[in-house]
């Protein structure tokens, strides 16, 4: 699916949310972030622990199967350190980025219980940085000639915009008051594309993206009052 089949899907998702049978959630919770590179190799020490935000829209009620999105803000920061040799001259990087990133994501849900709900999704996510900042030096060497600069701003050059994925989840539900439900819950996501650009990557690695693994908490209510079955 593309960008632009998304952000058609997510219009029309909206408006049903807005005006037909639907249930909306805003959750918040903790982001821990490892950085992983083309060969599946984990940057334990390169991680990041952050806050993350964000609302949920399901379509309608259901029992046992639905179809949900999710959109959410969050942050991430991680360290990269890479080099490019070429017939006597080249670079060393090593420089800090700080991400803001804001993911859309569509899945199917499978639920089970009455009262205690037990469920599990799953689907592909599109991450979009909103902003980006770095802060680093840059080694550069022309046989014996060798200067240095410092990078701070924006990192638009050494990153690319858009972050595809695929994210998993699963939790408990337990309705409170009337139209109202809290629900715990932990994801896990990973990147399928690269969120770094030749440049930044230099000759080591063609790929670097991040594994994370969020648990947050949520209140959901249900906005079609008409609507006599609960979901919970």
């Amino acid at each position: 699916m593309t960008t632009k089949n998304y952000l058609v899907f997510l219009f029309i998702f909206l408006t049903n949310s807005l005006f037909g049978q639907s249930i909306v959630g805003l959750y918040g919770g903790i982001n821990s972030s490892k950085l992983y590179f083309k060969d599946g190799h984990v940057d334990d020490s390169n991680s990041s622990n952050t806050f993350l935000f964000g609302i949920d829209f399901k379509l309608r009620e259901v029992k046992s199967v639905n179809i949900g999105i999710s959109l959410s803000y969050t942050t991430k920061s991680f360290d990269i350190k890479s080099s490019s040799i070429h017939s006597g001259s080249g670079w060393y990087r090593d420089t800090h980025f700080d991400l803001d990133i804001v993911a859309f994501d569509i899945y199917p849900e499978f639920s089970i219980g009455k009262k205690l709900i037990f469920y599990a999704n799953a689907g592909p996510s599109i991450g979009y940085i909103i902003k980006s900042k770095r802060v680093g030096i840059i080694h550069s060497y022309v046989l014996s000639s060798d200067t240095s600069k410092i990078q701070s701003g924006s990192a638009k050059e050494d990153l690319n915009a858009i972050d595809l994925g695929i994210k998993g989840a699963c939790g408990i539900s337990y309705p409170i008051l009337n139209k109202f439900c809290f629900y715990l819950e932990t994801r896990y996501s990973i990147g399928l594309t690269s969120l770094a650009n030749e440049y930044l990557t230099g000759d080591h690695c063609s790929f670097i993206n991040t594994k994370n693994f969020i648990i947050i908490s949520g209140l959901s209510y249900k906005l079609a009052c008409h609507i006599h079955k609960s979901l919970y």
